[in-house]
């Protein structure tokens, strides 16, 4: 998966505008480009703070809630990667924050193991995770119902809700411990939530709106 998205004007303006840009010094082109660059940036910003896609849709949702939007930390660190004056690269510096960004844009399906999940045991340790709740169910894990009649099998949510990491790693522990066909791992799926780049016809926008502002400077500045 690629770390950057790259802004390439080239076959999106129109032939009088593409020589405009053609005619322009290099030193000029790369401010063009600059701008085009940051305003790609902002717009993903804007979709990671309204929490909707390149298409306008709302983020598919965490099957967990939290208070922090998705993305948000991240997006912080985008920029401009390279700008040759031809065409700019925007993506992410470290190679970390690269691989995530790209999970986020196109979907990503991981296989969890069981060894994978947390051990930590202590009475200090935060709720029980997705993972772990799935785990459990997957293991064959139950409660007891309301009244004292019988088991059911608990959600998700409930398990993030009433268990512990420590005390669910406990649990699935003990029941893989009696069942040796019980499952050692398993799928999980990250939807798309596309939030980087721009649409030909909005990056079209910022050019020529940009070479405008960028034509009135040059006119204020021999005034």
């Amino acid at each position: 998966m690629s770390q950057f998205i790259t802004v390439d004007v080239r076959g999106l303006l129109s032939v009088q505008k593409q020589l405009e840009v053609l005619r322009m010094p290099t030193s000029m082109r790369r401010r063009l480009l600059s701008r085009t660059a940051k305003a790609v940036i902002k717009d993903s910003k804007k979709r990671v703070r309204n929490q909707v896609d390149l298409d306008g849709n709302p983020f598919e949702k965490r099957q967990r809630k939290r208070r922090r939007k998705m993305l948000s930390g991240l997006v912080k660190r985008e920029k401009v990667l390279q700008n040759t004056g031809a065409e700019a690269k925007v993506g992410f510096g470290k190679s970390n924050d690269a691989r995530i960004a790209a999970m986020h844009q196109y979907g990503n399906e991981q296989t969890v193991s069981a060894s994978s999940l947390p051990k930590n045991n202590t009475a200090k340790d935060g709720d029980a995770t997705r993972r772990q709740a799935k785990a459990l169910i997957e293991a064959g894990y139950k409660i007891p119902r309301k009244g004292g009649k019988g088991t059911k099998k608990p959600s998700q949510k409930w398990i993030m809700d009433n268990l512990s990491v420590g005390k669910a790693g406990a649990i699935l522990r003990w029941l893989r411990d009696q069942d040796e066909t019980a499952k050692t791992s398993w799928k999980v799926k990250l939807p798309a939530r596309s939030f980087l780049g721009a649409s030909p016809a909005d990056i079209t926008r910022y050019v020529e709106n940009i070479m405008n502002q960028m034509k009135q400077e040059v006119v204020n500045g021999h005034r």
